[in-house]
C-alpha cells in the first residue's frame, strides 16, 4: 500500500496515471532479435502497442549508447498514426539493467523534482513481449516540445539535447554534437553564441554577466543535487540545455537526464564534489568555470550546505521504501534478473544508506582538499619565453607542472617533462615540443590529502597567434530590397573602421526581432576592410561576381518597411545599430529598389538618417562607399593561403585573375603598417606562385595583401625566429 500512496506524488501534474501501467508489446521476435545483434545500427522494429483495453500501430528502437549491449535492453517507442498514451506519443523505457535496485534513477529524477527543479514526468511500468513478462521498466518523459508545454518552461523554449560524448559545451566548431528538440528549422547560432562567450569571457566578465545569460539561481541546484545524488555521467553527454525562447535574449537552464549511475552505481560515494567530467571527454566550460571562480564556486557550496541536510532526511522519509515495494513484484518476474531476491534487498539498502555516506566524504573533501582551480592559456614573453599560470588553488601545498604529446594524460609514456613550484606561474622549458607533434600542459595541485589537477585539465604549451577581438566595427551598407534588374538579395556589410585587424568570432547581428540572431563566426576584417553578410548567396554572386571580400550567409530576411540592425560584440554588449525606415528623413531610393544605403562616413554616428546616402546599381559590397566599383562583373580574382605557414625566410601565394595584368603585392604588419613591399608583378591568365623575401621581418603575425584591378586580397602568416 505504501507504493500507491507514493505514486499520485511522483506523477503529480501528469497525465499518467497513479498506478503501475502494464505495457504489452507484440512484434516479430525474429526482427527484434536482429535489432539486439545490431544494436548500433539503429534499426526500427515494426510493434503494436497495448495498455489496457487501447492498442497502437508503433515502431520499437533500442536506446542508449552504453546500456544498448547489455542484455536487457532500454527501449524508445514511437506510437504511429497519431496517437498517444496518456498524452505521450513516444515512451522512453529504460531498462535499468545495471542497477539491481531498479530505483536509482527513478530517485534522482524525484530528488531533483522535490528541490524545485524542472524534471521529466518518470514512472515505474512492467513490460510484457508478445505477452511475456520483462520486469520492471522506467518511463521518463521525452524533454522536447510538447515537454516544454506541460512543464513552466516557456512555450516557444529552445531545447538542445547533449546527446553525445564531448557535448561539454567547449567548442563552437562540434554542435553536431547537440541535437536541436524544438525549433529545428532554425541554426543552432543560439548556442554557438553561448558556448564561444564560455570560452573566452574573462573571469570578470563571467562573473558579471552569468545571471544574465543563465538562470543561475536554477543551475547553483541543479549542479548541487547532481553532486549529492553522485550523477557522474551528466555534463558531457546526459543532459539538456534549454533557452527561454530562439535569439538568446532569454536564459539558459541545464535540466538533467539519464541518470541511471547515480546513488553508488557507477560513481562511488568519493566522487570530488567539483567533478565536471569523465577522463576522456572535453571538460564541461559552464561547470569548471562555475567551480573555479571564488564567488560561483561559495554560491554552490552554499546550496549543497542547504540541501545536504535534505537529501537525509527526505531519503529516510519512506520513498525508498515506497520504491521498493512498488518494483519488488515486477523485478521478482524480470528474466534479465541475475542475482537473488536477497541481493535485490541489499541493493536497495546500500540505496537507502548512501545519503549519509555521501555526506560524509563531501565534508572530508570540502574541509581538507585543494579547491578547484583553472589553467590560463600560455602566454609569449618579450624575450620568447612562453610563461604557464593558473588561478591558485586554496590550500594547496604547491603544484606539479607538466608537458605531455597526450592532451588527457593518461599516456605516461608521453609525459617528457615534469616540473614542482609553489608560485602559480612558471617559464616553460625552452626546447618543450618534441618532434612528435603538439605539446599539452597539465598542472596538479597538492597537499597532505589530496593531489588534483586544473579542473580544465590541460592547454597547449605553445601559444597561438591571437587577433583582438574588439575593435571599431560598424554598420557601413545596407541593401534591403531588389530593383526590376537588380536583384543580389538582401545583404548588411560591416567595416573595420579601426586602425587594427578585428577577429568577429562570438560577434553577431540581428535585426527588428530578438529571436533573428546570426553568429558571425571566426572571420577576421583587417583594419579598412570589409564582411558583407548575405541572404542569397547565389543571385549575390551572379551580381557581384567578384566582391573583393569576406563573405557570410543571412539566413532572415531584411525588411523593406524598415528594421533596427543590431550589431554586438563576443560578450554581449551592443556596438552599432541602424534603425533604417523607407520614408525620410532617411534616404527614400532604396526603398523603391536597386539602391544601396550608404554610410557617408564610419566617423558619423550612423543611427541618424543625416549619416546616410543612396547607392545606385546595387551599391558598392566590398568596396568603399566614397567612389564607384573600378571592377567589372566579368573580373575574377583570387588568392590561395600563405606557404609554408609559419615560415622562416620566403613564403608563397598562389594568384589567380583572367585575363591578367598588373599586380601590387605588400606585406603588413599588425598595426597595418607596411612591413614590406610594394612588389609590382604581372600576373598571366593562369594560376601563377609568387615568392617574396621575409627573412628581414621580426618575427610576428603579419598579412600578405595583393591589389590588381581594383579588387583586393589578404592572407594571414606567421614569421618565426631563428631559421628552418
Amino acid at each position: 500500500m505504501v507504493a500507491l500512496i507514493l505514486l499520485p506524488m511522483l506523477l503529480s501534474g501528469s497525465p499518467w496515471p497513479d498506478s503501475v501501467v502494464t505495457i504489452d508489446l507484440r512484434f516479430d521476435p525474429e526482427h527484434w532479435a536482429y535489432a539486439c545483434a545490431h544494436p548500433d545500427l539503429e534499426i526500427l522494429v515494426d510493434a503494436e502497442i497495448a495498455i489496457g483495453d487501447r492498442s497502437s500501430d508503433c515502431t520499437m528502437q533500442i536506446r542508449g549508447q552504453t546500456g544498448s549491449f547489455h542484455p536487457k535492453k532500454s527501449i524508445k517507442v514511437r506510437i504511429l498514426g497519431g496517437g498517444e498514451f496518456f498524452g505521450f506519443d513516444e515512451l522512453n523505457l529504460n531498462a535499468q539493467y545495471s542497477d539491481r535496485s531498479r530505483i536509482r534513477e527513478n530517485l534522482s529524477y524525484l530528488f531533483h523534482a522535490s528541490c524545485g527543479q524542472i524534471t521529466p514526468v518518470t514512472a515505474m511500468t512492467r513490460v510484457l513481449f508478445n505477452g511475456v513478462p520483462q520486469g520492471p521498466y522506467l518511463f521518463v518523459e521525452d524533454v522536447d516540445g510538447d515537454f516544454a508545454l506541460r512543464s513552466w518552461l516557456p512555450d516557444d523554449a529552445v531545447i538542445y539535447k547533449c546527446r553525445e560524448y564531448g557535448a561539454s559545451l567547449a567548442s563552437p566548431y562540434r554542435l553536431d554534437l547537440y541535437r536541436k528538440k524544438t525549433f529545428e528549422d532554425r541554426p543552432p547560432d543560439d548556442l554557438e553564441w553561448f558556448i564561444r562567450w564560455l570560452g573566452t569571457a574573462p573571469d570578470s566578465v563571467f562573473l558579471a554577466d552569468i545571471s544574465r545569460w543563465v538562470h543561475l539561481n536554477e543551475l547553483l541546484t541543479c549542479v548541487a543535487v547532481n553532486t549529492l545524488i553522485g550523477h557522474g555521467s551528466t555534463y558531457y553527454h546526459n543532459y539538456h540545455m534549454v533557452l527561454d525562447a530562439p535569439g538568446l535574449f532569454g536564459r539558459w537552464r541545464m535540466i538533467p537526464w539519464d541518470m541511471d549511475k547515480t546513488w553508488g552505481s557507477g560513481y562511488r560515494p568519493d566522487l570530488p564534489y567539483y567533478w565536471v567530467t569523465n577522463n576522456l571527454s572535453v571538460p564541461n566550460t559552464l561547470m569548471w568555470r562555475l567551480w573555479c571562480i571564488p564567488h560561483t564556486r561559495g554560491l554552490l557550496l552554499d546550496r549543497l550546505t542547504d540541501l545536504s541536510p535534505g537529501f537525509v532526511s527526505w531519503a529516510a522519509s519512506g520513498v525508498v521504501d515506497s520504491l521498493e515495494a512498488l518494483v519488488e513484484p515486477l523485478v521478482q518476474e524480470d528474466p534479465f534478473r541475475d542475482y537473488s531476491m536477497e541481493e535485490f534487498h541489499q541493493s536497495v539498502m546500500i540505496v537507502r544508506d548512501w545519503p549519509a555516506e555521501r555526506l560524509r566524504y563531501l565534508e572530508q573533501m570540502y574541509d581538507l582538499w585543494p579547491l578547484p582551480f583553472r589553467l590560463y592559456p600560455t602566454a609569449a614573453q618579450g624575450d620568447g619565453s612562453v610563461v604557464a599560470h593558473w588561478s591558485p588553488a586554496e590550500r594547496s601545498l604547491g603544484y606539479r607542472v607538466a608537458l605531455s604529446t597526450d592532451s588527457t594524460f593518461l599516456d605516461q609514456s608521453a609525459v617528457f617533462w615534469e616540473s614542482q613550484t609553489s608560485d602559480t606561474f612558471m617559464v616553460l622549458p625552452e626546447n618543450r615540443a618534441p618532434s612528435m607533434g603538439k605539446t599539452f600542459l597539465q598542472v596538479r595541485a597538492f597537499n597532505q590529502y589530496r593531489e588534483e589537477r586544473a579542473l580544465n585539465r590541460s592547454v597547449p604549451a605553445a601559444p597561438a597567434p591571437s587577433l583582438p577581438g574588439s575593435g571599431d566595427i560598424v554598420i557601413n551598407e545596407v541593401f534591403y530590397r531588389n530593383g526590376d534588374y537588380i536583384r543580389p538579395g538582401d545583404w548588411i556589410e560591416l567595416v573595420n573602421a579601426g586602425d587594427e585587424p578585428v577577429n568577429l568570432a562570438g560577434w553577431s547581428i540581428r535585426d527588428t526581432q530578438d529571436r533573428n540572431l546570426l553568429v558571425l563566426g571566426d572571420e577576421t576584417v583587417p583594419a579598412g576592410g570589409f564582411l558583407v553578410i548575405i541572404g542569397d548567396p547565389e543571385a549575390f554572386g551572379r551580381f557581384y561576381p567578384a566582391c573583393p571580400t569576406l563573405c557570410k550567409p543571412l539566413y532572415f530576411e531584411l525588411s523593406a518597411e524598415g528594421e533596427t540592425l543590431r550589431l554586438y560584440d563576443a560578450l554581449g554588449n551592443m556596438a552599432d545599430y541602424v534603425p533604417y525606415k523607407p520614408v525620410r528623413p532617411w534616404p527614400i531610393e532604396p526603398a523603391e529598389g536597386g539602391w544601396s544605403l550608404s554610410l557617408v562616413s564610419p566617423e558619423r554616428d550612423n543611427s541618424l538618417p543625416s549619416s546616410w546616402r543612396a547607392t545606385p546599381n546595387g551599391g558598392t559590397p566590398g568596396l568603399s562607399n566614397d567612389e564607384p566599383p573600378l571592377w567589372t562583373p566579368r573580373t575574377i580574382f583570387s588568392m590561395g593561403g600563405v606557404t609554408p605557414n609559419p615560415a622562416f625566410d620566403r613564403i608563397t601565394v598562389r594568384l589567380f585573375a583572367p585575363p591578367g595584368g598588373p599586380c601590387v603585392l605588400r606585406i603588413f604588419d599588425l598595426a597595418g603598417r607596411v612591413a614590406a613591399g610594394p612588389e609590382e608583378i604581372a600576373i598571366g591568365p593562369a594560376a601563377q606562385d609568387f615568392s617574396m623575401d621575409i627573412g628581414g621581418l621580426p618575427p610576428g603575425l603579419y598579412f600578405v595583401h595583393a591589389a590588381y584591378a581594383g579588387l583586393q586580397r589578404s592572407s594571414a602568416f606567421v614569421r618565426l625566429a631563428g631559421a628552418p
